[in-house]
Parts: structure tokens; sequence; C-alpha cells
């Protein structure tokens, strides 16, 4: 009886030492607060602020639709409960196992004199078994602390698509505008080929030109009318694109809203430098330092799993083969073991486990370093195109003033009949092709500040 109270003791310290701690009860229950329940946290992956530069709220509906209903991003979300569950299974190792049996035995025995008569041959055995592992070495709770890094990690990768989401989405929107103001621009073009081909059969009718002249200009014509019909079929595949990013239907995609790129604007200031602060604090920085980190507790377990194991084991068993009540104490048995394991031979398994852990380390350490300069570079980069990329734009504005001024001097002429209507045909097509550039100029800067976020984690 003794003995058994002892047991019994030591099974409910045993199991109170292990899961009175909050960091256990986090784990038992799903209501912890390692696992954001609401949508706040997302808004802070993305930095939300930061979008109001642009002063544009159908952009910003598009961003936060995304992030409601984008496929890839809810694959990210459940991509990260895997791995907090998988902390959970982990941390489970570091507590005892507790199980229960149910079993019938039936056994014969030679008689006995001895033997009292109304025990049965045959009966109910219900046994209580747990099994422990003492974690002296904190081995199992170094692989508790190497899940906890991948889960870390894996909430930075969470973010990293985010952030290249959003960005996607803002990239494809100021793109959609530019093809819109694009096309408008072609169509135009479109019409002065037709009306310079209309006129060259006019004058080819009459003996004024030659055929071969007719025909460069209805060659011209079909040039700019497949341009235009290539800008109608990638305008129709940017808008689908968007869709499925939102979350939405292809077949609606046609009625997706946007505001004209002429108003579209930048209100922040370019700034000079980048903080090293903001740089290593990018998500794919902190996650190639998350999976380093894990891999450095992954060798210390590696090296511990070369040490002796301490084993706890005990049973408490109810029976019927007695003759006292089934969960009486006196008629139950119990059995408490404890003792040190050592592998002495395993066919070099540990040894090679140790290894590869090492070399896994290395992988990651080179990776890491990697990640840094990587990230340096991209900011870099990005600061440069923005300054040269804006300076090209500018001039492209005062290019399309002049032109501006040009076509205005051309058309006052042609009223007072001092050039032809082809003259002005031809000073409108050269205002048509600075103007595209200037659109193409203005969408390329929009989408540097964009690579500029992107470069920074979305801290700017």
């Amino acid at each position: 009886m003794k003995i058994k109270k002892i047991f019994i003791l030591y099974l409910i310290i045993l199991v109170a030492n292990h899961c009175n701690t909050p960091a256990c009860l986090a784990f038992w229950f799903d209501n912890d607060k390692s696992a954001p329940t609401d949508f706040s946290y997302k808004f802070d992956y993305i930095n939300i602020d930061w979008w109001e530069n642009f002063n544009d709220p159908i952009l910003k509906s598009y961003i936060l639709r995304a992030l409601q209903n984008n496929q890839d991003l809810k694959i990210a979300t459940l991509k990260t409960e895997e791995y907090r569950q998988f902390v959970k299974m982990t941390f489970g190792q570091e507590l005892p196992e507790i199980s229960m049996g149910s079993n019938y035995t039936g056994f014969k025995i030679p008689f006995s004199k001895d033997r009292p008569l109304n025990i049965s041959d045959n009966g109910y055995v219900l046994p209580f078994t747990v099994k422990y592992e003492a974690d002296f070495l904190r081995k199992n709770h170094d692989k508790t602390n190497s899940s906890k890094k991948q889960y870390e990690a894996s909430k930075f990768q969470e973010k990293t698509a985010y952030i290249s989401i959003c960005s996607y989405v803002a990239t494809l929107y100021f793109n959609i505008a530019k093809n819109d103001k694009m096309i408008a621009l072609q169509s135009d073009l479109v019409g002065i080929k037709k009306e310079q081909l209309n006129r060259i059969t006019f004058k080819h009718s009459q003996g004024l030109a030659s055929a071969m002249e007719v025909n460069t200009y209805a060659k011209n014509y079909k040039t700019s009318k497949n341009d235009l019909d290539n800008l109608v079929k990638s305008q129709a595949k940017m808008l689908n694109e968007l869709a499925v990013l939102i979350g939405e239907s292809p077949q609606c995609s046609q009625n997706l809203a946007r505001t004209p790129l002429d108003k579209i604007q930048f209100f922040d200031a370019i700034p000079d430098c980048i903080p090293s602060d903001v740089i290593f604090a990018r998500p794919d920085v902190l996650t190639a330092e998350a999976q380093l980190q894990s891999a450095q507790i992954d060798v210390k377990v590696a090296r511990k799993e070369l040490l002796p194991t301490f084993n706890i084991y005990g049973t408490l068993g109810f029976n019927t083969f007695s003759t006292d009540p089934f969960f009486s104490w006196s008629g139950s048995f119990a059995l408490l073991s404890a003792g040190l394991t050592q592998t002495l031979f395993a066919g070099g398994r540990r040894i090679a486990n140790l290894r590869i852990k090492k070399n896994a380390y290395d992988q990651l350490f080179e990776s890491y370093k990697q990640s840094t300069l990587k990230a340096v570079q991209e900011v870099n980069d990005s600061l440069c195109a923005m300054r040269l990329d804006s300076d090209i734009d500018y001039s492209n504005i005062d290019k399309l003033k002049l032109e501006e001024d040009n076509f205005a001097r051309s058309s006052r002429k042609y009223k007072n009949g001092v050039i032809s209507c082809p003259d002005l045909l031809n000073e409108k097509e050269k205002l048509i092709y600075v103007k595209n550039q200037q659109v193409q100029s203005k969408t390329t800067r929009l989408v540097n500040y964009i690579g500029l976020y992107k470069a920074a984690g979305g801290q700017v």
C-alpha cells in the first residue's frame, strides 16, 4: 500500500511540474496569443499607412481585398499555423506520456490445495502506464526551441508573402492605368494613320502618288492597328490577373475600376538613404536569421544524442483476478523503474547526424550572409533607379511641354493656311510619341516607389 501511494504521488508531481507553467497551458489550449485571430496584424505586415502616399482609394481597396481574399496569402497563413502546431507537438516530448489499456487475460496454472477456489483463470486487467524521459540535459527542451525558431521563420515568410502580393497588386494596377492611357494614345495614332492612308489613296487616284507610297502608308496603318490590338490583349490579361489577385472572378475583370494615370501621384519625398536597421529587419533576412538559430540548436541536440538518457517507467494496474474489489488498492499492482540508457553502437548514425546538422548550419550561415548582401543591393538598386528614373520622367515632362507648344504653333499655322493638313498630322504624331514616352517613364517612376517599399521590407 505504501509503494502504491508513493507511485500515485509521483505521477501527480511529475505531471504538475510540467503543466503548471503559462507556456505549457498555452500549448495545451488553443486560446494562446501566439496565434493572431483578428485582421489587424496583416495591416502591420504591409505598413498600410504607407499606401496613403498615393492618395488613391481604389488602389488601397484592391490591396485590402487582396489581404482578405488572395488564395496564396491564405496558404501562407495556413503554413504558419502548421508550424505553430508543430511546436506544440514537439513540446509534447517534454511531458510524460500517460496511457491506459483494457486487456482480457486468460491463463491456467497447476491446481494447488492452497489456491483459493474463488480465484478465476480469466479476467480483465486495467493498467495505467507512464513513460517519461527526464530531460536533465534539456535535449527535448532544445528541440522545442528549435521548432519555435522554425515557427518564427514561418511568420517572417508569411510577412514576405504579404508584402510581395501587395507590391504586385500595386505594380499591376499602375501598369493597367498606363495601358489605359497608351490605348487612348494608340487609338489616336491609328486615326492619324488612317487619315494619312485615305489622303494618299486619294492622291493616287488623281495620279499624284505612286502605288508604292500607298503600300507604305497602308503598312504603317496595319502596324499601328496591330500595336493597338496587342495593347488591348495585354490589358485584358492584366485585368484578369488583377481580379485573381484580389480574389475575384476573371469574368468581371473588365469592370474593375482604376484611377486615370494622370491623377496618380506619389506625395512622399524620396529618401536619400535607408538606415541599416531597416534593411536588416527585412522579413527575408529575419527568416534566414531564425533558420540559422534553429540549425544552431539542432547541432546542440545532435551532440546531446550521443549522451545517455534517463528514462522513467511506471505502471499501476487493477485486475479481477484478486478476491478484492476491482478498484481496491489491496488488489492492484504497481511498478516503478528508472535508469540510464546508453547506446553503444548504432552503425554511425548519431555521428553522421551530428555532421549533417553541422553541415546544414554552415549552409544556412552562408545563406544568411547572402541574404544580407542581397538586401543591401536591392535597396541601393531601388534608390539609384528612383533618382535616375525620376530625372528621366521630369525630362520627358519638359519634352512634352515643348512638343505641345510645337503642336499648338503648327495648329495656328494650319488655320492660317501656312502648312498643310499632312504636316499637321505629322506634328500630332510626334506629340503622341512623346506622350507615350512620358506615360512609360511616369509608370516606371511609380513602380520604383513600390520597388523601394519591397526592398525595405515595407518599412519606408
